[in-house]
């Protein structure tokens, strides 16, 4: 017993002896890092830090970014199986005919709600259930929408699915408000207050092209489905649009179906779309090229963009551009940096497109019929 405490107590003193260390004049000294040791220790490991954090981030983006691609080829896919089912593609807006008494002013009849493509490719899209809820076959989004206003008990259930995050329809890169209290069925008419029961946000919107389809208010009876043209959208989704694959003369894989936009440009939601969506106001559910690409937000207090900027176009929170699913199913990730032509030299509204050989090659993958043969970026 005695002798194991001895070779105990030897063992400790080498073990100090090991942190000793004699000096020029013969002293012994503890060996210990230095303050600069330790100081350029601490810098090399912010150094590797600095250098890792870009990439951690990079890949975190390239995961989101897959994610977003992935949702965006969902819906692609689930526009060619209605379009299989249907011999049509759905229209952007289901605008119907039958009004029993109409309102008189524009903004107001701009403003009512109509279920738009979301609802009809719900089936393609595994969210009938979520749909069906709200027996978006039998009932006029607009009734639905005055349940909700009016907090009656069936509105306050509606309400609780309306206002829920669908992930087919957000990119998950986007950290915005998961709620929309900007995008309303806005208007004269205001049927839903956006501040107090505001939508599930929606960052996908349809391709309308390059200029906007207003409805004819003027013609009798008035809500028919005749259209006025400012410039045509020459797109393949508007209101009652119901093109089919014949009508995209450029190709399936040379027309945009579908693309971003990101709560800093406003966004959109995913319950419907206002009448007259992309012309006086609403949910914006339908996109645009007469904007350049993530065209630059507005420096003012709440970050919004006017209504002459980018929240009719496309957007994202991408670095660098968006993404953007074609016609025929395949998804592209379109530089910010793309050929851009929105002056005056081949639009104005209320005409009809000047010259189209002087269109950008934005503008042309959003048109179906332009004829013109462009480089995919």
């Amino acid at each position: 017993m005695e002798s194991r405490n001895v070779e105990s107590g030897r063992g400790d003193r080498i073990r100090r002896d090991e942190n000793l260390q004699r000096d020029a004049n013969g002293s012994l000294r503890i060996y210990a890092f230095t303050l600069v040791e330790l100081l350029v220790v601490i810098a090399i490991i912010g150094v590797l830090i600095a250098l890792l954090l870009p990439a951690v981030q990079a890949a975190r983006e390239a995961a989101r970014r897959m994610q977003c691609t992935n949702n965006m080829k969902q819906i692609g896919l689930a526009f060619h199986n209605y379009h299989d089912t249907c011999d049509s593609l759905p229209a952007a807006i289901n605008f119907t005919a039958a009004r029993p008494n109409p309102v008189s002013s524009n903004d107001e009849k701009a403003s009512l709600p109509y279920w738009d493509w979301t609802s009809s490719v719900s089936s393609f899209l595994e969210l009938q259930a979520t749909f069906d809820a709200f027996n978006f076959r039998s009932n006029s989004l607009e009734s639905v929408v005055l349940d909700i206003k009016n907090s009656t008990a069936q509105g306050n259930i509606w309400y609780e699915t309306a206002k829920k995050v669908i992930p087919a329809f957000r990119c998950p890169t986007d950290d915005g408000s998961s709620v929309n209290a900007i995008r309303d069925f806005g208007g004269g008419a205001a049927l839903l207050d956006k501040t107090k029961k505001p939508l599930g946000t929606a960052n996908y919107i349809v391709s309308q092209g390059m200029g906007y389809a207003t409805l004819n208010w003027n013609k009798s009876p008035f809500y028919n489905s005749s259209l006025t043209y400012g410039v045509p959208p020459r797109g393949v989704f508007y209101f009652n649009s119901w093109h089919n694959f014949s009508a995209v003369t450029d190709g399936t894989s040379n027309t945009f179906a579908l693309g971003e936009r990101d709560t800093k440009h406003e966004a959109t939601v995913w319950f419907g779309a206002a009448a007259d969506d992309n012309y006086w106001g609403g949910t914006r559910a339908i996109g645009r090229t007469h904007r350049d690409l993530n065209l630059a937000v507005v420096n003012n207090d709440i970050g919004q963009v006017t209504v002459a900027n980018g929240q009719k176009g496309f957007s994202s929170r991408h670095p660098g551009g968006a993404n953007f699913c074609y016609l025929d199913g395949s998804v592209h990730f379109i530089s910010e940096t793309i050929t851009s032509v929105t002056d005056s030299t081949v639009w104005e509204g209320g005409k009809e497109l000047k010259d189209i050989e002087k269109l950008g090659v934005y503008q042309c993958l959003s048109i179906r019929d332009d004829g013109r043969t462009v480089s995919q970026p």
